[in-house]
């Protein structure tokens, strides 16, 4: 069971205007998928997933409960909030050392997503 870290780019288009906001997250690996080569081909895979479910649940929407629901995904592959005035996605992430991420997250620099339970 190996830790692996990671900074994604969030995404968002809003008329003219284009914002880039970074987040941290941390992922732990059980044990490789069958299919992957190396376990940090799975958590690179996992990664990707996590990045999609942030971007998706950016500016969600709810239920009569009270609970999110995420954004739908346009044909641009973009997440479409508020009527698709607010497009939201993400382009890339990248895995850093133990050491980055924690200097990170005890600074405050970025949002970490790492405990919320519905972007594993």
């Amino acid at each position: 069971m190996a830790k692996h870290y990671y900074i994604g780019v969030i995404n968002e288009r809003s008329g003219e205007y284009h914002y880039d906001t970074h987040v941290i997250f941390e992922l732990t690996v059980n044990q490789p998928d069958l299919l992957d080569k190396s376990e940090t081909q799975t958590a690179d895979r996992l990664a990707t997933n996590k990045i999609e479910n942030i971007a998706s649940y950016w500016y969600p929407e709810y239920d009569d409960n009270d609970n999110e629901i995420p954004m739908k995904k346009n044909d641009s592959g973009w997440y479409e909030a508020n009527g698709g005035e607010v497009w939201v996605s993400y382009n890339r992430f990248y895995p850093i050392k133990h050491a980055t991420y924690m200097d990170l997250k005890e600074q405050h620099v970025m949002t970490d997503f790492s405990d919320e339970d519905y972007y594993r």
